[in-house]
């Protein structure tokens, strides 16, 4: 019965809607309505349809609350994601009701992809003025220029632009057809085709990430860069790195005039000023005196207030203003952690929310905020320390995602979390099978396995297979729902029946 207490207490949302969709008059429109349950798919993204079918026009979605209240989205909310209209609603909680309705014209109907493209080429060039400020509201854009490769005889590629940007460029030996969002490459009755493809974005960061393939070497011109994760070559007033590998920079000189390094700075003032006003724990916690020990009953309350969520395009480190994250019941990994500091704070603890790179995402550029995903939080109180996480459902106090242990910090006083705590998997066989006791952190990975479990099928056998092979059967699972506190299972091996 553990196993289900727990699932039930921290599963997302399920996507399991109602979908009708139909031509009229030369207009396509489609509608999802139903409820939201409990289950391991979220309905927080919502696939529209197919962009080579259809460009959505007018989007209107209705979240309706257990209290009847209403929450209202549009097209704002909806981009194009590898060839598919995906709409983001991230407030979708457990009982929600969504009721979605769009509507939208043909798209650009080319062939079937059967391909896909190598990026060969990458050149970034940043458009600035005499005294460059990035962001949303600064001075600095980008032009992207790329050049693909597409291989295989009458091979076809859809290739779209990413959300927002402006003057689409695509050229190439194939054939080329132009749309709206994106292009159509074809090598034709040639084995490959090269492609050139090109677009601007209105606005820039001083620091950016990329993945590089086998083949694609990357160049940038007129700036300088501290750069992590691949060796930078120069010559003359190009920066040249080589593929394959994952690269981070941040610049440290646009068109001959210095750029600061105040991401650190920036960050850190955001986080404060985004708290006013500061959300109140609570009357429940009025007057309570809490040792560190006491402290999952607050990480239980920001995990009931907000689930894990984040919108497209948005920067992890860039929070919004905490009341606001606390109504629209969702928050990234570091609102979170803020939320808890807050609360904290309140209750007289020393606390600091920290963002987080994991280990497996490789090194940063110095002072880079790139790639700082997860964040948790260190509370001290009476010489006692504690680190919390509120975005790992399936970590208790002292515990935080497996993935987080050793990663880089991107604080003042911190550079990289502690190495991960004790572990521990022990396993002995028994007259009809396999005792097996597992504690720290093979116990939360554990818990993220489970928690990730079809809730369409039946888990017990799945839990059993995982140590028992194929036909093992779960005979007992206890203090699964217990978080921080080790699991022991009783498994029934095929061989031992």
């Amino acid at each position: 019965m553990l196993v289900w207490v727990l699932l039930l207490s921290v599963a997302r949302a399920d996507c399991a809607l109602e979908r009708t969709e139909a031509w009229r008059d030369g207009e396509f429109h489609v509608s999802l309505s139903g409820t939201v349950s409990h289950g391991p798919v979220p309905c927080s993204r919502v696939e529209l349809g197919l962009a080579n079918e259809v460009d959505f026009t007018e989007i209107r979605a209705d979240v309706v609350a257990w209290d009847d209240t209403r929450r209202r989205f549009g097209l704002e909310r909806a981009r194009i994601e590898d060839g598919v209209w995906v709409m983001h609603l991230p407030e979708l909680r457990d009982s929600d009701r969504l009721k979605l309705d769009a509507s939208g014209v043909a798209g650009p109907r080319w062939p079937e992809a059967s391909g896909s493209v190598e990026p060969i080429r990458t050149r970034i060039r940043w458009l600035g003025g005499a005294k460059p400020s990035f962001g949303p509201k600064g001075n600095v854009g980008m032009e992207i220029d790329r050049t693909v490769e597409l291989v295989g005889r009458n091979a076809v590629a859809h290739l779209w632009f990413p959300h927002g940007s402006a003057h689409h460029r695509c050229a190439g030996s194939g054939l080329v057809t132009a749309g709206a969002h994106g292009c159509a490459l074809q090598t034709g009755d040639a084995d490959s085709a090269r492609f050139d493809v090109g677009w601007t974005e209105a606005w820039a960061t001083s620091s950016e990430e990329y993945e590089l393939g086998d083949r694609e070497r990357l160049y940038f011109s007129d700036v300088r860069v501290e750069s992590a994760g691949l060796d930078q070559q120069q010559a003359n007033q190009v920066i040249h790195f080589a593929g394959p590998g994952r690269i981070s920079f941040r610049l440290t000189e646009l068109n001959g005039v210095p750029v600061p390094d105040s991401a650190l700075a920036d960050v850190q003032y955001g986080a404060r000023a985004q708290s006013m006003p500061e959300p109140a724990i609570g009357l429940a916690f009025k007057g309570a005196e809490l040792a560190v020990k006491d402290l999952g009953a607050v990480l239980d309350l920001v995990r009931s207030q907000v689930s894990l969520g984040r919108l497209p395009g948005a920067h992890p480190l860039k929070p919004r203003r905490l009341m606001e994250v606390r109504s629209s019941g969702w928050a990234t990994p570091f609102e979170s952690a803020l939320m808890l500091t807050r609360y904290l704070e309140q209750l007289g603890f020393s606390a600091q929310a920290l963002p987080v790179r994991p280990v497996s995402t490789g090194p940063v550029a110095p002072g880079a905020p790139v790639g700082f995903t997860g964040a948790v939080v260190v509370a001290e109180k009476d010489g006692q320390r504690a680190w919390l996480d509120p975005s790992c459902r399936a970590c208790g106090l002292g515990e935080v995602d497996p993935a987080l242990w050793s990663g880089v910090v991107f604080h003042d006083d911190w550079t990289t979390l502690p190495g991960p705590p004790h572990s521990s998997f022990e396993q002995s066989q028994t007259q009809s099978g396999l005792s097996i006791r597992i504690e720290g952190v093979a116990a939360v990975r554990l818990r993220q396995t489970i928690m990730a479990m079809p809730t369409q099928t039946p888990r017990g056998p799945a839990i059993a297979e995982l140590f028992g092979g194929e036909g093992a059967r779960l005979k007992s699972i206890d203090g699964l729902a217990d978080l921080g506190a080790p699991i022991v299972l009783s498994v029934e091996t095929q061989s031992r029946r």
